[in-house]
């Protein structure tokens, strides 16, 4: 998948079956993006343990939950606000979609979780590389002090062998 002109790899765990958890390394995984049913009451339950398993292995911000079935709004045993509460005290980014009715927002959470992860990595990478002006003018200014200083050396040097 290309997100931001790079491709990315991702790894789903379908948290529908029954997990694994001895085969699944939470330590390794950056985001993760927990959805639950709004017509399953039961299944907002499963992603609170979900999440609460995740925190209590690896503490992280990195993580999007989702109310899917948008689309079955009339069968809702879920609430939004039911959501937005869980996500508020887990903080977590949190939104409501269709999987079955748009793959566009399927395709906004992910990059979002993938943008997440990215934004402490960019941050440092650009702390690094983008010098200040500050350092730049410090820099331009020893290299013509060295030139400066080279010319007259060279010059005192081709005097003295005259």
């Amino acid at each position: 998948m290309n997100i931001d002109k790079d491709e990315v790899n991702l790894e789903l765990i379908d948290t529908c079956s029954d997990i694994q958890w001895d085969n699944i390394n939470l330590e390794e995984i950056d985001g993760f993006i927990i959805i639950y049913c709004i017509t399953d009451d039961g299944s907002i339950k499963e992603a609170q343990e979900i999440i609460t398993r995740i925190k209590g292995t690896k503490p992280t911000d990195n993580i999007l939950l989702i109310g899917n079935k948008l689309d079955l709004n009339h069968l809702r045993k879920v609430s939004m606000l039911d959501g937005k509460k869980l996500s508020e005290s887990i903080n977590c980014l949190f939104r409501e979609l269709s999987v079955s009715e748009s793959y566009s927002s399927v395709k906004e959470a992910t990059e979002i979780i993938v943008r997440m992860i990215r934004k402490p990595l960019m941050n440092v990478t650009q702390e690094r590389r983008l010098p200040s002006i500050a350092t730049l003018t410090t820099v331009k200014r020893v290299i013509r002090q060295k030139i400066a200083r080279s010319r007259s050396d060279s010059l005192s040097y081709e005097s003295m062998n005259k």
